[in-house]
């Protein structure tokens, strides 16, 4: 609770000796009240509220307490607001620690620095500095709210021991430092705390954030203050929509466009019913209001509104009205019309729901890699080494982003996940997320550096580890009808070939040929060709399907959509220098040389359906 010691000794001989004690770790630590001394704490004496014995000011020749000291400070001119007893207690107590410290530290000091003299004019250098100088600790201005929490510092939690933290929280109410000492609240942030070196400077740093490597990050450890990253994989630009019974679904553009277009019509016809209702029930009040009953109990204007209405349906008129007559008219008709109007905003809103369907937001994921030199321990790796950003509403800057290159991230928000097993790590940006690119490093010297895009072939795909991204191209053999097992979500299993199956017949020679499965999820743009009427064969090809397991059985290769995963059905290639129509186009010419191989596969897929 005491504020920090300043480190600045006053004596020119302590200050010739270059000791610093922040720098080395002591047998003390700072006491509450007066310093101890090695042999006292051994001894097991408790220490004296008073200065220690020995201690005298000038020719006094009596021991000084703190009322002395408070005294002296203020016949030096002092002012009493500033140099209050707790103050000088407080300063006395780390004076004389210090002093202590460094006679117990180094031997010829012994007894020279104990001296009432030397204590005073520490505490008049403290007051110079800082209430003259308004030259006060970090700790002190932190304490009293003057300087913001989240700042990059550095403090001293134990003896020998330096933290560096950021984007801390201080909880208490804003006032003296000695007094908010006793109640104040420093919250600190795991992801937000680093250790520090021996000879790092306490207080504030000049470094505004604390770098922290992306596999030691903490899902629940809060905002991530700086982490380097290498962007493996680029995600579509998706919308995140909320339905109007409160759920919650991802989607491309496209189906969101689409889902907004059949609730604009829905609402639209709607809209149409109720009018013709209210209009319909409106004739039928008025057909009452003319009968010999109606008219004892209409109100003003209303027989003249009610024959204006059931006239304009039978081409007749009212003839001439009065000046009265006409005001009267006019009247009722702009109070029905106000009530006819909230009447059918009831009724929209029941039948359609008063929540509706949000907006969207779009979403943007990258699939990441640490910065990592590739000689460090696995050991250290606490997470898995691919991690996701979701960036929400991406910007132009965010949409220039490249595959490859190096980034510095600040402001990062994890994202906890519930659930058994390894989950990768998934991060969230914010307001304050800046991205800053960086020099590119070398590959040979990453763990995990950047691996570029390839067209992978079946007997390829096969090689891979499951739970990794596969960029595939194929003919599609079969699919499945489209299904809905939940709301918002549809679902579709497709069945690719290639080349390569012939040449995994010739090599392993399996029960069955094998066949890229590829679960498809999210209806929108990727699920859209596999609606195309009269077609039992197309071109395909994905990106970043993320690989699920093998079905050895049925020697079928399992992948599955994921957020980063883009595909379509052949109309023109990709923009991937790597998969060119003559690519697309031999395979089409093997597929219809090999008629026989693609009719057996088919049927084949038709039994397993």
């Amino acid at each position: 609770g005491a504020i920090a010691e300043a480190g600045t000794p006053g004596l020119e001989a302590a200050r010739s000796l270059n000791v610093s004690l922040q720098h080395r770790g002591l047998d003390t630590t700072p006491p509450i009240n007066w310093p101890v001394l090695p042999d006292q704490i051994s001894g097991g004496a408790s220490p004296s509220p008073t200065v220690p014995a020995g201690l005298t000011v000038g020719q006094r020749g009596s021991d000084s307490g703190c009322e002395d000291f408070e005294k002296l400070l203020l016949d030096a001119g002092a002012r009493s607001q500033n140099a209050s007893k707790p103050w000088v207690e407080n300063h006395l107590q780390w004076i004389c620690w210090k002093l202590a410290a460094k006679e117990a530290q180094h031997t010829k000091l012994k007894g020279k620095l104990r001296d009432a003299d030397v204590v005073l004019d520490e505490l008049k250098m403290r007051y110079e500095r800082e209430v003259n100088r308004g030259q006060s600790s970090w700790l002190k201005r932190l304490l009293e709210q003057d300087v913001p929490a989240s700042h990059a510092m550095v403090l001293r939690i134990a003896v020998g021991m330096k933290l560096r933290v950021c984007g801390s929280e201080l909880q208490g109410q804003q006032q003296e430092a000695l007094v908010a000492a006793k109640s104040t609240t420093l919250t600190l942030i795991a992801n937000g705390v680093k250790r520090a070196t021996l000879s790092s400077k306490l207080g504030q740093q000049r470094q505004r954030s604390v770098h922290l490597p992306l596999t030691a990050i903490d899902p629940a450890g809060g905002m991530v203050p700086q982490t380097d990253v290498v962007i493996q994989r680029k995600g579509p630009v998706l919308i995140w929509a909320r339905a109007p019974d409160g759920s919650s679904y991802t989607t491309t553009q496209k189906g969101h466009a689409q889902a907004l277009g059949r609730q604009e019509a829905h609402a639209c016809q709607v809209s149409e019913t109720v009018a013709a209702e209210l209009q319909g029930e409106e004739a039928a009040r008025c057909r009452r209001a003319l009968t010999p009953l109606g008219k004892r109990k209409a109100a003003a204007g209303e027989e003249l509104y009610a024959q204006a209405l059931l006239s304009e349906g039978n081409g007749a008129g009212l003839g001439r009205l009065t000046d009265q007559q006409q005001h009267q008219l006019e009247s009722f008709k702009e109070k029905r019309k106000a009530e006819m109007e909230a009447q059918q905003q009831k009724m929209l809103s029941q039948r359609l729901g008063a929540g509706g369907q949000a907006a969207g937001s779009p979403v943007m994921r990258l699939l990441v890699a640490p910065v990592i030199h590739k000689d460090v321990h696995p050991e250290k790796i606490i997470h898995a080494p691919w991690s996701v950003i979701r960036i929400w509403r991406p910007t132009d800057d965010i949409m220039h982003l490249s595959e490859g290159d190096v980034y510095s991230v600040s402001g990062l928000i994890p994202v906890e996940r519930s659930g058994r097993g390894r989950t990768p790590l998934e991060l969230s940006s914010g307001r304050t997320t800046c991205w800053e690119r960086q020099q590119p490093t070398p590959a040979s010297c990453l763990r995990w550096a950047f691996q570029p895009r390839v067209w992978l072939q079946l007997e390829q795909v096969l090689q891979q580890m499951p739970g990794s991204y596969i960029d595939c191209f194929g003919m599609a053999i079969g699919a499945t009808a489209i299904q809905h097992p939940e709301h918002h979500t549809a679902q579709q299993f497709v069945f690719l070939v290639d080349q390569s199956v012939q040449r995994l017949n010739l090599q392993s020679k399996p029960k069955n040929d094998w066949m890229l499965g590829i679960r498809l999820t999210k209806s929108g743009d990727i699920m859209g060709f596999l609606e195309l009427p009269n077609q039992s064969t197309a071109f395909c090809w994905f990106k970043s399907l993320r690989l699920s397991h093998f079905d050895m059985q049925n020697c079928i290769c399992n992948l599955e959509v994921d957020s980063l995963t883009t595909g379509g059905v052949y109309k023109a290639p990709p923009r991937d220098q790597h998969l060119t129509d003559q690519k697309m186009q031999d395979l089409l010419a093997w597929s219809q040389a090999e008629e026989v191989l693609m009719q057996k596969l088919q049927g084949r897929v038709s039994s397993l359906i």
